[in-house]
């Protein structure tokens, strides 16, 4: 398989949406996380923490986080996937019940996004329209 390499110089491109068409066809194998940081970075939001363990003696961790701003982003993969993604099984969907319970206990708000939310740049805008009222 060959992969491309992005330069800092494409990343910031006024056309986001080819990148993020270069992206897709590069693999379908790209994870949503790294089309999701690329998409913020176009948008030029500022950098989110990622695998930000929001409580210190749990083992959470958000995908995204803006800790000063007490913002969590988690992104829902394998929702449709055959056989059951890790979103989709009943004791994923407990361990990630508890884990948004957490998050809002001890402050955070938490954005949940999936698939097609990051394809269609719907998290990146929300998330760039979230954190520049903040």
């Amino acid at each position: 398989m060959k992969v491309k390499v992005f330069m800092v110089a494409d990343l910031n491109r006024p056309d986001g949406k080819t990148l993020y068409q270069s992206l897709v066809r590069q693999s379908q194998k790209v994870k949503w996380e790294e089309m999701f940081s690329v998409q913020l970075k176009t948008l030029g939001v500022p950098s989110p923490v990622q695998q930000f363990k929001f409580v210190p003696d749990r083992k959470f961790s958000a995908d995204f986080a803006w800790p000063d701003r007490m913002i969590l982003v988690e992104l829902e993969g394998g929702i449709w996937r055959r056989g059951g993604g890790a979103h989709s099984h009943p004791s994923n969907i407990l361990r990630d019940i508890e884990k948004q319970t957490l998050a809002a206990f001890h402050g955070y708000r938490v954005f949940r996004f999936w698939e097609n939310d990051i394809k269609s740049w719907t998290a990146a805008k929300m998330m760039a329209d979230v954190l520049s009222r903040i």
